[in-house]
């Protein structure tokens, strides 16, 4: 568990991430890297088989049980649940999550798509020509209410080059249609660029059009 989200290679002073795409957008790389080191240093208060080596220095013991809320505290804070899995802990929900609000969650999430080779691509405005697409793009500027959940400013895209034109659509703005594809990117060199065209329909006319249980699973395949 403790490298599941990635850990520190401390001779080569690296950083190694893992399965970022289970975790909540809008995450700060600072605050990812606490997690990933929190979970590393805390192996070592584990105790040994027997479990007794902890019991006679009872600072050790409220170093531990404190870890242990601090952990508890990053997993649930910062793991993207599930409606039926929130529900289940109880979480209160004070957003009305509506097809725009799916929609700003959405594309949040396939900015991280775990894939090295493969990234969503995303064609507006009615645009089918393979290389018409436009890149995800995070919110930089969600806040949170007091239970912890995302408000979005917008949903965000941008074009593929050095010095990209970041487009900010909200709800007064927005394309009718939102197309999704993939762009592959060779092995080889030169590196080549291929994207697929449209494949995939996620919002047309005001409805989000993929299901938010298969958008979660979606989420653990990519």
């Amino acid at each position: 568990m403790t490298g599941f989200f990635g850990h520190r290679d401390f001779k080569n002073n690296k950083l190694l991430k893992r399965n970022q795409d289970l975790l909540r957008t809008g995450i700060e790389e600072g605050t990812y890297e606490y997690i990933i080191d929190t979970f590393t240093e805390i192996k070592e208060l584990r105790n040994g088989f027997f479990h007794k080596h902890n019991l006679t220095e009872w600072d050790k013991v409220d170093t531990a049980r404190d870890n242990a809320f601090l952990v508890f505290f990053l997993l649930l804070g910062a793991y993207l649940l599930t409606n039926s899995e929130e529900e289940k802990l109880g979480i209160i929900h004070t957003k009305v999550r509506d097809d725009y609000y799916s929609l700003c969650e959405y594309i949040n999430i396939r900015v991280f798509s775990s894939k090295m080779l493969a990234k969503p691509i995303f064609y507006l405005d009615g645009h089918t020509e393979p290389y018409e697409f436009w890149m995800g793009y995070q919110d930089d500027f969600i806040t949170y209410d007091d239970y912890g959940d995302p408000i979005y400013s917008g949903v965000y895209f941008r074009t593929l080059s050095d010095n990209p034109h970041i487009r900010k659509a909200t709800l007064d703005n927005l394309t009718t249609e939102i197309w999704e594809g993939e762009m592959t990117i060779s092995k080889s060199i030169p590196i080549q660029i291929t994207p697929s065209g449209p494949q995939l329909l996620i919002y047309k006319d005001g409805k989000f059009c993929m299901n938010k249980q298969n958008l979660f699973n979606q989420r653990i395949l990519s």
